[in-house]
């Protein structure tokens, strides 16, 4: 026998001693799931096993999550800026003392800085889809560039 397979026999009666190859009691009896995804490439099969049975997601799937709830906290964000833009409108309807004027201009003022922290959110999200469409293995799968003048839009003719 030669070195190195003195040193692997070594290090498994070792790993027999210390008992890493016994199997938990509440694994004991049950069968092995050997059922393989078809449409995992032969390749990654191991690797999506491994991460299927640690509840681990490969990367992209993450990064889409990301992209998820950015867009979701962005626009609800957003949403909310616009619902108390016109609910200031809303009472400063037909007024036109000084007060209601330097409102007015303090909810137009405050509804430009929420359009702007959407439009800087929009600029990273949508650095993060080009980052998760770099990585996702499908091309079906990717994003769409996200438009944040669309969803500005239909909050301005939702409004009306």
């Amino acid at each position: 026998m030669n070195y190195w397979d003195e040193f692997i026999n070594r290090r498994i009666e070792k790993a027999k001693e210390e008992g890493s190859f016994e199997i938990p009691q509440e694994a004991r009896g049950k069968p092995l799931d050997l059922s393989e995804n078809p449409y995992v490439p032969e390749s990654s099969r191991m690797a999506f096993k491994i991460m299927k049975e640690n509840d681990i997601a490969p990367d992209w799937i993450m990064d889409g999550k990301d992209i998820r709830q950015a867009v979701s906290d962005a626009t609800a964000a957003l949403e909310r800026a616009h619902k108390n833009f016109k609910i200031t409108m809303r009472k400063l309807d037909g007024r036109v003392d000084v007060d209601s004027i330097y409102a007015r201009e303090s909810a137009y003022d405050a509804w430009d800085d929420a359009c702007a922290r959407f439009r800087k959110a929009a600029i990273k999200i949508n650095e993060m889809i080009i980052t998760y469409n770099l990585k996702v293995p499908i091309s079906d799968l990717q994003h769409l560039r996200f438009d944040p003048e669309r969803v500005l839009d239909r909050l301005e003719t939702q409004g009306r």
